[in-house]
């Protein structure tokens, strides 16, 4: 029994620009001018350095990407984008952590030099479980088994999760795969002309991508980081779920499900609100 059936993925709502938070955009237009009175004081490095431990101390749930200092925004893409692989519970294995070799890929991204594309998707797939060598799967018999992981490869098993009372969760079947990441790629480039803003952007494709659920691990990764990448192309901040958003994220994601992605989106814009505000009480 299925608790929900795979379908292929649906474009934005025709009512989407009535999601727009007009709250989000007043503070995202004060920030720009907060940032340029500050740039390059020691003021703003701080809150950036306090947002980095703020995210690191969720470490038990969520890994990051690090640190080199060619500007503000390549900064929060190095320190803020979360990897939750499930091993990651200590210190020690924080440390184990380095920047990867093409960092430059996901800055050239958020800088509009390159396109979203499936080749993007594999690549960031492959920087975001490059720590991973195996996950688990099911075979043809129902059992789980565990397989090796080949980043920036799509699934060739099916990863259909069963969920407490039973059913099943059904994600887009293997073969279906490479055509659902080529229609979502279509429908975001289309958003891109749209000016369609962050948030619902955001909102949306990750939505989709986890409804895809295109390989056979690490997709909550790879959608959290497309769905910060959005944002930090606005020169905004990563989407970090915390212990305390864990549950309202499920929420919004089994609404979105059922065609309403209004909770998702009004959890984006509050998650960047709640930082904006923050740094709009920086002195001057």
């Amino acid at each position: 029994m299925s608790s929900y059936l795979w379908q292929p993925i649906e474009d934005l709502p025709e009512d989407w620009a009535d999601f727009r938070s007009s709250q989000l955009e007043r503070l995202i237009n004060a920030w720009k001018n907060r940032v340029q009175m500050l740039q390059g004081s020691s003021i703003l490095e701080s809150f950036k350095d306090s947002l980095r431990h703020e995210w690191l101390s969720e470490v038990d749930l969520l890994e990051y990407l690090y640190s080199t200092d060619r500007g503000t925004t390549q900064i929060f893409i190095e320190q803020g984008i979360e990897i939750s692989l499930p091993t990651a519970s200590s210190e020690a294995r924080l440390a184990e952590l380095s920047v990867p070799a093409n960092i430059e890929g996901l800055f050239s991204f958020v800088t509009q030099e390159k396109n979203l594309s499936a080749f993007y998707i594999r690549e960031l797939h492959q920087v975001l479980t490059r720590n991973q060598a195996t996950t688990w799967a099911e075979n043809s018999l129902g059992n789980l088994v565990e397989v090796p992981l080949v980043s920036g490869q799509w699934k060739e098993w099916s990863n259909n999760p069963k969920r407490p009372d039973g059913t099943i969760y059904e994600y887009c079947p293997p073969e279906q795969v490479t055509i659902e990441i080529e229609r979502l790629v279509e429908m975001h480039n289309a958003h891109l002309q749209m000016r369609t803003p962050p948030e619902i952007e955001a909102a949306w494709l990750h939505h989709r991508f986890t409804q895809i659920h295109p390989f056979q691990d690490g997709n909550g990764r790879v959608a959290r980081t497309l769905a910060s990448l959005i944002f930090l192309r606005k020169g905004l901040f990563p989407i970090v779920i915390k212990r305390h958003d864990r549950n309202e994220y499920i929420q919004a994601l089994e609404a979105a499900d059922l065609a309403n992605l209004s909770p998702l989106i009004k959890l984006f814009s509050r998650l960047q609100e709640r930082i904006l505000v923050k740094g709009l009480g920086l002195p001057v």
